[in-house]
């Protein structure tokens, strides 16, 4: 087909005869019956698009196979009621399939009427006509195709598209819509298909829009999941907004141009002083004239055929009365949560005010005032709490982080209702990685009020507390577990302000965050009563090399989930992350014996981004289940770190060695059997143990009985060596380096050497700031080994830097710890490392406050000193690559040339690897 180029072409040499034609400013290109007449002829049939229809049952069957007739190439901009097939002598309502399927061209290629087959679930129109979008005004098609039916019977038409449409079945218009869209949305359109016994025939008529012309269609049984996808997506395409304007300052209150026109049901107004009801017919645009209403916030409510919707708005000069509020907030004496919660909102709305903020487009300008209108409720819940002595129910939440003082936001969402007698159940929903800007509430996670309303709109649904988790981590995933620090610190933060149901917390994520949510989960199994993700993404790990990230790779622990109920729902024809992953989690799943593994698999779907459509349908499944429902006779679980060390009522006190350790252990008739690997000591909770308290209670462990008798404790420790000063690693203390990250520590430069060992040390603290600044935006707490309290030793992890001979703390501690240095080498426990230009970084406990650590980053030999990164043998820019190790030495010259762990009791040390390598 010859391209439109060459259409424009030939168009110049009829510009005389387009000058004789008056009969519209809309008349499309070369459309006169007389020229059609010499172009078209109708002849034998190309191939015709034709499906033979059974039993539809509860299968989808796509329509990828059409005849398309077009394109319609118009001067101006026409509406889709323009009738282009009576240019051709053709009707919509009288053609025929055979008819039309029998319409050819000749080799002028003006209009073609060609078969088009999809490879993919989409029809483009752009690439089949070879069009270029600059090219045109507008223009329409007519796609169509025969389907066969054994019977009379209603089937749906699944359609989506980007810009209007008009469907004829059997010359019969079944649906129109005049009306332009922004968005593709599967279940854009669920349209009855009456079929007939026999032949039917299958008209539909679209047209571009900003570009893009394409259709989806598919075939399937009405159902009542279909009908709600339907109503789900239709709100979902315009975010749940349908007011015009949500900031009013000329007394007219209007829907949006967005809002279907069949739209119609009550309408509410909630201000404080009455309630006022208009009933909205279909077609209707202006609701009402707000003269007589006192300039302030208000709430309204639209019950209509799709769903029962909320919006707010404010009349008024908004900007005054947000900047007057502001004032008042910032002259009363606050709580420093409070404070920084009003920070944050005055932040946000000096952020939006930036001029490269300020939408240019009048149809971005609607979602630009709700995001103010989000603000203002946020401070109005303050305001209104200062005078009914309430916790505020903010939407942007903060707390300071014990870990480095800084300020982490988060966003929380409670039902309107919620009192403080209330006791909620919690969906924490995980967030993907985001583009990085200078401060966390300038990325777009707080900027997405569609989402929002989403959320605020399910959380009164299902009397659900909702959290989006304010993690440091941006653009940059981490392997130091600090997101897993956020999210305790955070759900601690959160319980300040409202009561949760620890038997009925619940995991959320998509593609990457599913990913982190099996991490969370095979971690803690015990405190999640179940998962829902889609598309998960599974993140391959090099096992031989990298022990911190394989120990965090949930693939290796998924057996910890045997238990939990988890919902996964992903498209087979999603792009960004890949089905295979699915297929390869639903085998591990059925390897693990899961027992409550759910999988919906979306032939017909491609969006990369499906996890707001399936919000509701994962929000119901997680509320229906609580941890209390479980049974507790049976344990299966694995681990690397005694951080992560309960399981029901078994509780890993210790390992063998540095690596995993499994247990299976079942309970019956008072007897309890165990099988452990790499387990050194555990205990069981006789509180959670079912188990008849009044007889004999056996325990096996590994074919011994390690215990015989009626307990009178509720803990029963089996620990083979009981050293009570014994130095051993715990859950708070265990290592690896990284660990000294997550909770609270100050780094502590020494500058009792020489002055260029102080500039060295003081170098690479300030390294280390601003690469903790960098990714995580607050710097570290940092102060000199001789201004270190008692309280600071008692409260943090120390990161020591220098070495014995220039920091003091070093020194102090010297004879507790299994390193020294010299010029020559450093010796770590019983491994002396010859070289003149090493550095080191070890961990361990503080001999006088156990359940902290020490930590030391040092050298042999200052002017070289250097950090590592644990992924390239280069300077460390990342600090959540630096300290996967227990300890490691390398030299400034040829990198690293040792590393390992200590076992169980921090004496002997493991050797992860070692590379003989040529000293400098």
């Amino acid at each position: 087909m010859n391209s439109l180029i060459q259409i424009i072409k030939m168009s110049n040499n009829l510009t005389s005869t387009f000058n004789s034609f008056k009969v519209s400013k809309l008349f499309p290109l070369f459309l006169t019956v007389a020229f059609f007449n010499a172009v078209f002829l109708f002849g034998c049939k190309e191939s015709a698009a034709t499906y033979e229809l059974n039993d539809i049952d509860n299968k989808q069957i796509l329509l990828n196979e059409w005849k398309v007739l077009g394109p319609f190439l118009h001067f101006d901009d026409v509406d889709i009621l323009f009738d282009d097939l009576k240019e051709l002598g053709l009707s919509a309502e009288t053609i025929s399939f055979e008819k039309l399927d029998a319409l050819k061209t000749d080799s002028t290629d003006i209009l073609d009427n060609q078969l088009m087959i999809s490879d993919s679930t989409i029809i483009d129109f752009i690439d089949f006509f070879g069009l270029a979008d600059t090219i045109y005004k507008s223009a329409s098609a007519y796609a169509y195709c025969e389907i066969n039916s054994v019977k009379d019977q209603e089937v749906m038409l699944n359609y989506s598209a980007e810009s209007g449409t008009i469907v004829w079945l059997n010359n019969e218009m079944v649906h129109e819509a005049n009306k332009i869209y922004n968005k593709f949305m599967y279940y854009d359109k669920y349209i009855e298909l009456p079929l007939k016994k026999g032949s039917n025939f299958l008209l539909i008529k679209s047209r571009p829009n900003e570009g893009k012309w394409r259709m989806f269609a598919c075939l399937e049984k009405k159902s009542k999941n279909g009908i709600n996808r339907n109503k789900a997506n239709s709100i979902l395409e315009y975010d749940r907004s349908f007011l015009s304007l949500s900031l009013i300052d000329n007394d007219s209150l209007s829907l949006g141009w967005w809002v279907p026109y069949d739209f119609s049901g009550p309408f509410t107004i909630k201000g404080e002083q009455a309630d006022t009801l208009i009933n909205i017919s279909p077609g209707q645009r202006f609701i009402c004239n707000l003269n007589s209403f006192p300039d302030g916030l208000y709430k309204t409510r639209f019950i209509n055929s799709v769903d029962t919707m909320t919006q707010f708005f404010f009349k008024g000069d908004f900007h005054k009365c947000f900047n007057d509020l502001l004032s008042e907030l910032y002259n009363r004496k606050h709580n420093t949560t409070i404070k920084n919660n009003i920070d944050a909102y005055s932040f946000r709305y000096h952020h939006l005010m930036k001029p490269e903020n300020i939408p240019q487009e009048s149809y971005n300008i609607p979602k630009w005032h709700r995001k103010f209108i989000y603000l203002y409720r946020g401070l109005y819940s303050i305001n209104r709490s200062h005078h009914e002595d309430q916790t505020p129910v903010t939407n942007i939440n903060t707390y300071v982080s014990e870990i480095d003082n800084g300020v982490q936001y988060y966003q929380l969402y409670l039902p309107e209702n919620y009192t403080q007698k209330d006791t909620l159940p919690l969906l924490i929903e995980l967030s993907v990685p985001n583009t990085r800007f200078q401060s966390p509430l300038e990325t777009y996670k707080y900027a997405d009020i569609g989402a929002a309303d989403l959320v605020e709109y399910l959380t009164n649904k299902y009397h659900i507390a909702i959290l989006k988790p304010g993690f440091r981590t941006t653009d940059i995933s981490n392997q130091n577990n600090i997101d897993e620090a956020d999210l305790w610190e955070n759900i601690a933060a959160l319980q300040k302000i409202c009561n949760i149901d620890s038997s009925r917390i619940y995991l959320k994520g998509a593609c990457e965050s599913a990913f982190n949510a099996l991490r969370l989960g095979v971690k803690h199994p015990d405190k999640w009563a179940a998962i829902a993700f889609t598309s998960p993404r599974l993140i391959h790990v090099d096992k031989n090399n990298i022990p911190l990230v394989m120990q965090n790779d949930p693939v290796n622990l998924l057996g910890n989930l045997w238990d939990t109920p988890i919902l996964n729902i992903h498209s087979k024809l999603h792009q960004h992350t890949n089905i295979v992953s699915s297929y390869y989690l639903g085998k591990l799943a059925e390897k693990e014996g899961f027992k409550h593994y759910t999988f919906r698999e979306l032939p017909l779907e491609f969006e990369e981004y499906y996890s707001a459509e399936y919000y509701d349908d994962m929000v119901r499944f997680l509320v229906q289940h609580s941890t209390k429902e479980r049974e507790n006779n049976e344990i299966k679980f694995s681990t690397y770190q005694l951080k992560n060390n309960k399981v029901g009522w078994f509780e890993v006190l210790g390992m063998k060695n540095p690596g995993k350790c499994s247990v299976n252990g079942k309970v019956a008739e008072n007897h309890v059997e165990l099988t452990t690997e790499n387990v050194h000591s555990f205990s069981i909770d006789l509180t959670k143990l079912p188990f008849n308290k009044n007889e004999k209670l056996i325990i096996t462990h590994n074919r011994n009985d390690v215990y015989d008798g009626i307990p009178d404790t509720s803990v029963i420790e089996i620990t083979p060596d009981k050293s009570l000063n014994k130095k051993v690693k715990t859950p708070e203390v265990e290592g690896p380096f990284a660990h000294i990250f997550n909770s609270s520590f100050i780094v502590v430069p020494g500058t009792i050497g020489s002055p260029d060992e102080t500039r060295q040390n003081e170098k690479i603290t300030s390294q280390i700031n601003d690469m903790w600044k960098a990714l995580y935006y607050s710097g570290c707490r940092i102060i000199n080994d001789s201004d270190i309290t008692t309280h600071d030793i008692e409260n943090s992890n120390l990161l020591l830097i220098g070495n014995e001979h220039n920091n003091d703390l070093i020194k102090r501690y010297k004879s507790s710890l299994p390193i020294s240095t010299t010029d020559s080498n450093i010796q770590i426990g019983e491994k002396t490392l010859p070289g003149d230009k090493l550095n080191y970084y070890l961990v361990y406990p503080n001999p006088d406050y156990k359940e902290n650590y020490i930590a030391l980053l040092g050298y042999n030999t200052s002017q070289f000193f250097t950090l590592l990164s644990e992924k390239q043998n280069s300077e460390c820019n990342n600090i959540s690559n630096f300290g996967w190790y227990d300890f490691k030495v390398w030299s400034a010259v040829s990198g690293e040339i040792h590393k390992g762990f200590f076992d169980k009791d921090w004496k002997e040390t493991i050797t992860h690897r070692l590379e003989k390598k040529e000293n400098e």
